[in-house]
């Protein structure tokens, strides 16, 4: 994938793969330390699953010529929509302290 995009584009459009994939990671990064710091197990949960699929998409980017499969900006996508989701939560709960917005189930230790 990667030795495609620098023989059909050139270092320049390489450099703008490579780019939005760091951008990618850097907005995953983000959301694990914000959602580390409000204690929300679901988005901690969401944007770990996404970070280890686009290492995984990456990893095959060597083997396959995987340059322009949809998936990669299906991951990117979601991430957006997940910092939105991300940003109405956080707003939600500053608006309204007392409430606690939380997307699933909270697990609760079993007393066995």
């Amino acid at each position: 994938m990667y030795f495609q995009l620098l023989a059909e584009h050139g270092y320049i459009g390489l450099g703008l793969y490579l780019a939005m994939l760091a951008s990618f990671f850097l907005s995953a990064r983000r959301l694990v330390k914000a959602a580390r710091n409000r204690d929300d197990h679901l988005i901690w949960h969401y944007a770990k699953m996404l970070q280890f699929a686009i290492v995984g998409f990456g990893t095959s980017g060597f083997f396959l010529g995987r340059a322009y499969f949809d998936y990669l900006f299906f991951i990117v996508a979601c991430v957006v929509i997940l910092e939105r989701v991300a940003a109405d939560a956080a707003t939600t709960v500053s608006r309204n302290p007392t409430s606690r917005v939380t997307a699933g189930p909270r697990r609760t230790p079993s007393t066995r």
